[in-house]
Formats: structure tokens, C-alpha cells, sequence
């Protein structure tokens, strides 16, 4: 299993990450592991934080909501995976972010994957303005 330190130049984004008050991974095997554990739906985060202004939009306005925070609690194996240009990821990360996002042909950011506990992809899903119930329902169709 590949682990991942985070450097200091993550801290702000990672105080961001705990604020969500929803656990997220950074390892796809880790997400593997836990989702066939607990038998949740893997949500894979395909993101560029620091320059992707609807990565942004979905954080803010979907992802940090109390109604997405506790559905992805009781619901989801979070796992972000983060391709950032104005900083460097934590050595080793880069590659293993972009090998994961060459498997699934990640085009363009943000992408959601809802996965099943063995990888395979169940949708497709990215920024609407349509708000989190509606981003919670479509994600309920494909795990429920």
C-alpha cells in the first residue's frame, strides 16, 4: 500500500479537508480495502484545488454542505485525488494521481467517479448548479 506524508505546504488545504468533517483518503488501495469493509461506494475526487474554479464550486457549494457531509459519512469512501499547478505534491503522488487518472480517462476537472468496492466505475458525475440534493440523489441511484 503506498502512503503518502503531506507536506507543509498542504497545510492550508488539508485544515480545508478536516473542516469537510467527512473522512478522505488520498490512497486508492486504502479506499479499496475500507469499501469493501463497510460496503460503501468509493467517491473518487478528480480535483485541481488551487486553479480549477468549479473544483472550487463543488467544494463550496456541494461538498462542505451538512446535507452532502453527513449523506458522504454515512454513505461514501472518500478519496481525492488532487493535480495542482501552483504547488507540489508530496513525492510519489503526482505519478500515482495520474496513473489513476489515465485508468479512469479523466478529461477535465472536476470529475467525480462513484466507484464500487472493487473499482469499477458506477457514474460520472461533475459540477451543476443544481445544489447537493440533487448531486445526492444521482449518486443515490447508482449505490442504492
Amino acid at each position: 500500500m503506498k502512503k503518502f506524508k503531506l507536506s507543509d505546504n498542504w497545510e492550508c488545504e488539508y485544515h480545508y479537508l478536516r473542516a469537510l468533517h467527512y473522512k478522505r483518503l488520498f490512497d486508492f488501495e486504502k479506499a479499496k480495502d475500507e469499501a469493501k469493509a463497510t460496503g460503501k461506494a468509493i467517491f473518487v475526487d478528480f480535483t485541481g484545488f488551487d486553479w480549477c474554479r468549479w473544483c472550487t464550486k463543488i467544494s463550496e457549494e456541494i461538498l462542505s454542505t451538512d446535507e452532502f457531509k453527513k449523506f458522504a459519512k454515512d454513505n461514501l469512501i472518500m478519496l481525492y485525488l488532487d493535480f495542482p499547478q501552483t504547488k507540489e505534491l508530496p513525492s510519489g503522488m503526482q505519478p500515482y494521481n495520474q496513473k489513476l487518472a489515465s485508468q479512469y480517462g479523466i478529461q477535465g476537472f472536476p470529475t467525480i467517479l462513484i466507484l464500487d468496492k472493487n473499482g469499477k466505475e458506477l457514474a460520472r458525475l461533475g459540477y451543476e448548479r443544481a445544489g447537493a440534493g440533487k448531486f445526492i440523489s444521482d449518486i443515490k441511484k447508482v449505490i442504492q
